[in-house]
């Protein structure tokens, strides 16, 4: 008995550490907004998460296992500490699952960071130029994923399918009307969308505000502010400088595009608030050396100032002491080597 109990315990003790090193892993660590897949859990860390509020990226991830395994530790008994263990090893399994999905979600991220040539962005509105129907951006591709060759509506592209292509959610009511009946999500090519005016970029369609789309419609910038899982997806959906939609196309924003823009703009403000910090340093550095210096000489007049000074520094007569020997030495040196 004691020994299947040390072996129990060594098999959760190396199932902790497992997953201690997942919730360590860069990419876990770096996205803080990911939800658990609790569909998937035992149910036992479903209620602990519920307890929890639904904990989200690895601080939620850390504070469920943390929580889950306290509790597991509370039981007692053989058959117990069997369920325990099993239910262990398929959250580790989970935890796997989801660790290779961060992990693509992580290097899309990187991707996605580089916009040259993609002029639409996410949670903006816009409208199929042949077809007529408006839609929000829910993503996009670099390229084609999917064989475009045969579709209708780029058989007069020279471009065909390497452009960027978007993921439209489509408007309920123009798709009614322009395509017969709603569609869920349309995927479009760059070159058939077109910019609209803030007054026509008020779209209906029930997966807007869902989890993971959209948070809400800002009327300023006439577009939808993506979630934040959608915000970490695509870098710079939620940025300051985003183009406003509008009727015309926007100016030419350099050989970096949008976000290399607003990128060298922060690369810009962060070496000139770097340079403020140096000179504010030099400054203080000047100070305190100027301080030093006054506070020196200070000292050396008031010492002057005091009887006795000249003769414990050596001044007066016994000054020209050390001079008068060593020209007697040069002389008599320069007598012995002319001697010599």
């Amino acid at each position: 008995a004691r020994r299947q109990e040390s072996t129990a315990m060594s098999v959760a003790q190396a199932l902790y550490r497992s997953m201690w090193r997942w919730v360590r892993s860069p990419a876990v660590r770096c996205n803080p907004h990911f939800a658990l897949p609790l569909d998937k859990l035992p149910a036992s860390v479903v209620r602990a998460a519920e307890r929890l509020e639904s904990p989200r990226g690895a601080a939620g991830s850390r504070e469920l296992l943390r929580l889950a395994w306290r509790e597991a530790a509370s039981t007692s008994g053989e058959a117990a500490t069997a369920a325990e263990l099993d239910d262990a090893f398929r959250v580790l399994r989970v935890l796997g699952e989801l660790g290779e999905e961060l992990e693509a979600l992580q290097k899309k991220r990187a991707s996605n960071a580089w916009r040259v040539g993609v002029e639409m962005r996410i949670g903006e509105v816009v409208r199929h130029s042949q077809y007529g129907y408006r839609g929000v951006v829910l993503g996009w591709d670099r390229k084609a994923e999917v064989d475009v060759s045969g579709w209708d509506g780029l058989r007069k592209s020279s471009r065909g399918g390497d452009q960027p292509f978007y993921r439209l959610l489509p408007d309920y009511t123009d798709c009614a009307e322009l395509l017969g009946g709603p569609r869920e999500v349309k995927y479009v090519a760059q070159e058939n969308l077109e910019r609209l005016p803030p007054r026509y970029t008020r779209v209906h369609h029930p997966a807007l505000l869902s989890p993971g789309a959209f948070l809400r419609y800002d009327a300023t910038a006439a577009a939808f502010v993506p979630s934040d899982e959608l915000a970490y997806e695509y870098p710079g959906s939620r940025s300051p400088g985003s183009r406003s939609p509008g009727p015309e196309p926007p100016e030419s924003e350099g050989p970096l595009g949008a976000d290399g823009a607003e990128a060298g703009a922060a690369v810009a403000e962060a070496a000139r608030t770097v340079e403020a910090a140096v000179t504010r340093a030099s400054q203080q550095l000047r100070d305190f050396v100027a301080a030093v210096d006054q506070q020196q000489m200070q000292q050396q007049a008031q010492a002057r100032e005091r009887p006795g000074y000249q003769a414990e520094a050596g001044y007066g007569a016994e000054e020209a002491a050390p001079g008068a020997a060593e020209s007697e030495g040069s002389e008599a040196e320069a007598a012995q080597a002319g001697g010599a």
